[in-house]
């Protein structure tokens, strides 16, 4: 007996685990019978209603306010059945009610491919978001596929890094109030974990899921701030760019260029012409598949312009007077007759006479052309049929690369070759001679900076320029006015050593050689030449490391993130030395150097500059006495109290701006970015580099040209002694009885005389 008892509950577990695998597909969802809209069963999967279906249990009123439904007509079953056979009972074994795949996404969206068979496109490739993107999920690597792809054995990474971790498309793309993914916290009650008043029961969310489906950021399952630690000012970075600007450098499957409706083949189907395909044949898996680099240009997304990569697709189609479009079948109607095309169609396009119409003949590139098919149109119904163009952004999300694969290059975005100005093919000819216009749905929230321009062989194309709408990119952005402006800084700069410095050199001969008795003076201290040459070098390698940010192209020495770097280390130092320095002249009295302006103060201004004009080609001594106690003339104290005064402080300010906009996204918003700051602060750069021109020539004007550059080097200078000093009290003497007027009139004798 109890060996039985023991038998039959072995018998009846076995039955039960038996079960469980039998129920295993799915567990939860109860079989139902699929209904039609009057109540009775149907193996029609076109006829299904989801009301007598799917109601009893959900609410599909509630459901069915989506994009899927209301415009993609899309069904319960369509999206959560597997498979495509539809029987009348969903049994728990034949089919599966679940979560949509990437197969069931498919079907609508593109091409998802599973990896237990190499990767190959069908004839009917569909208009989603593979081909008009070149997006193609799968986690299959490349090298594997059964596609012509250029440099395919050398493509050892998947179609996309998401789809090969077995990431499908509902981990991105859920329900809004799906109670595992929504976030219960609340910005007013942001001390609580968890807001009990948002959760939602499991027999609520079944019953009402919003199916207006979310899409997921990327940030939701990474740290860009822990991945990306190489990158300057990473939060600006993410502030600017989608993720995918630089995880989708490149695509591989076709990506469409131009849709050309205007015209059909003897299928029936309008003309396509791809970016990355050979013009080789029908079969898309034996045609060449080159790479494709999306177009990276801005776009507005929850009030913040980002820039992400693009895809742009020109139609071109027939509309009638009331501005409908002509639809394929009357278009068809057009041009076919059976299975070929029409005798007119013919005799019209067939332009060599062979008896076929070829692919470079399918195209109205003629009013003969244009006019036959208006007239057959308007035999057809259509009013007043024309031609029109538009141009759909698409954006691109899909494809995503690993770290091996991605864009690591700064110069990328960075330099003139940079993605942000790369031209854009929009068509090898141009239908009706038509300019296209981008679509005011799908370009509502881009700008793309460039002009459509027609080329001498009918092709269009969009002329890119480095104007982006709110964005100043280093490297990249560029002005004509501002660079003529920095030229004629620099210039200006360099001009007063070569045109002096020339003339000096002309008159040597006129000066002869004096000697002069002198004697070393300690002039200046040992912090005051630390200051001095700290600073010195700090403004020399700021603009050279600034040179290489600005033209990261043309100028590389330490690489553009290391240039940004050092760059900001320098910068931090320069700060630091200025901060010090005043310290030490306001505490030391030093700082009178730069503001003992006397009574005389404008009029030796004036002698300064007689002597420097005249008085240095003739062997004239300097009008004013250098000493310990002044050390600059008045034309140096106005240069000094110009720069460390104003543009120092210019560029130190307009340089902590700078950085601050790199890291607090919520200031760079309220400037609009480095629009305005990162031009003035060029500027700036150049402005220093015109005064160190003149500043190092002007150095050369001592009693012997390294004169000075030594004193600062050693503390001492060498001064002229009492028979100098006499003369310079004399001439002082004199300038505190001379106005102005009579120094200038004295001046200009001078110059007539010389002449």
């Amino acid at each position: 007996m109890k060996k039985n008892k023991f038998t039959l509950t072995l018998t009846l577990l076995a039955f039960i685990f038996a079960g469980n695998l039998y129920a295993s597909e799915n567990m939860l969802h109860p079989q139902i019978t699929l209904k039609d809209a009057n109540g009775i069963k149907t193996t029609n999967q076109n006829s299904i209603s989801e009301k007598r279906t799917c109601a009893p249990c959900h609410n599909t009123e509630f459901i069915s306010h989506n994009p899927h439904t209301k415009y993609a007509k899309a069904t319960c079953v369509q999206c959560h059945v597997q498979g495509s056979k539809i029987t009348g009972d969903l049994s728990k074994i034949s089919q599966k009610i679940q979560t949509p795949t990437n197969e069931n996404c498919s079907s609508c969206h593109g091409f998802a491919h599973p990896s237990n068979k190499p990767v190959e496109l069908s004839k009917n490739f569909p208009f989603g978001v593979s081909q008009k993107t070149g997006e193609l999920i799968s986690s299959q690597n490349l090298a594997d596929s059964a596609l012509n792809l250029k440099n395919k054995t050398n493509s050892k990474f998947s179609w996309d890094i998401h789809a090969s971790r077995q990431i499908g498309c509902t981990s991105c793309h859920y329900t809004k109030n799906n109670p595992k993914k929504i976030t219960t916290k609340s910005s007013s009650v942001n001390f609580l974990e968890k807001d009990p008043r948002k959760e939602l029961s499991t027999s609520n969310y079944l019953n009402k899921p919003d199916h207006n489906l979310v899409t997921a950021k990327c940030q939701s399952c990474h740290n860009p701030l822990a991945i990306h630690k190489e990158l300057p000012y990473v939060k600006r970075h993410m502030e600017a760019l989608d993720c995918q600007s630089c995880h989708v450098p490149n695509l591989f499957a076709p990506a469409v260029k131009s849709i050309d409706k205007t015209v059909v083949t003897l299928e029936g189907k309008a003309t396509v012409e791809y970016r990355n395909v050979a013009n080789n044949g029908n079969n898309i898996n034996t045609r060449l598949i080159g790479k494709f680099e999306p177009f990276l240009f801005p776009y507005e997304k929850n009030e913040k312009n980002k820039v992400a990569p693009f895809n742009l697709v020109t139609n071109w189609f027939w509309i009638s007077k009331d501005g409908k479009i002509v639809s394929d079948k009357l278009i068809k109607k057009a041009y076919l007759s059976g299975n070929n095309y029409s005798s007119d169609i013919m005799k019209t396009f067939d332009s060599n006479k062979n008896g076929k119409i070829e692919q470079i003949e399918l195209r109205l590139d003629s009013e003969a052309k244009i006019d036959l098919i208006k007239t057959k149109l308007s035999k057809l119904g259509i009013k007043e049929p024309t031609v029109k163009g538009n141009i759909e952004t698409l954006k691109i999300s899909h494809g995503v690369m690993g770290s091996s694969e991605m864009t690591r290059q700064c110069s990328s975005c960075h330099g003139k070759d940079s993605q942000l100005g790369k031209n854009i093919s929009l068509s090898s000819y141009t239908p009706a001679g038509v300019t296209p216009t981008f679509s005011k749905e799908k370009h509502k929230k881009t700008t793309v900076n460039g002009t459509i321009t027609k080329l001498d062989d009918g092709s269009l194309s969009i002329e890119r320029d480095s104007s982006l709408k709110g964005r100043y990119v280093f490297g990249f952005s560029d002005n004509l006015w501002l660079n003529i402006l920095a030229l004629a800084i620099v210039l200006g700069g360099f001009a007063v050593p070569i045109l002096h410095g020339g003339a000096r050199l002309l008159t040597r001969k006129l000066r002869g050689h004096h000697e002069v008795k002198i004697e070393p003076v300690y002039m200046y201290a040992f912090y005051e030449r630390i200051w001095h040459w700290t600073m010195a070098f700090s403004i020399i390698l700021l603009i050279i490391t600034g040179t290489e940010i600005h033209f990261v192209d043309s100028f590389s020495i330490f690489g553009l993130v290391n240039a940004v770097a050092i760059h900001n280390a320098l910068a931090f130092i320069l700060v630091v030395n200025g901060s010090l320095s005043l310290f030490f002249h306001l505490a030391t009295g030093e700082i009178k150097q730069y503001f003992s302006f006397n009574r005389n103060f404008l009029k030796e201004t004036v002698l300064q500059a007689f002597f420097y004009a005249y008085g240095i080609f003739v062997g004239e001594p300097h009008p004013i006495e250098k000493t310990k106690e002044r050390k600059l003339n008045p034309l140096q104290q106005l240069t000094y109290v110009g720069i460390l005064n104003f543009l120092l402080p210019f560029q130190i300010i307009t340089g902590i701006m700078i950085v601050a906009i790199g890291r607090y996204p919520s200031l760079s918003n309220a400037v609009n970015g480095l629009t305005y700051i990162g031009p003035i602060h060029y500027i700036g750069s150049w402005a220093f580099l015109a005064f160190i021109a003149t500043h190092v020539y002007l150095t050369t004007t001592g009693h012997t040209p390294l004169a000075s550059i030594k004193a600062m080097i050693t503390g001492y200078d060498d001064l002229e002694v009492e028979e100098k000093k006499e003369e310079n009290e004399t001439s002082n003497n004199d300038l505190s009885e001379n106005s102005l007027i009579d120094l200038v009139k004295q001046g200009i004798q001078k110059f007539k005389k010389t002449k």
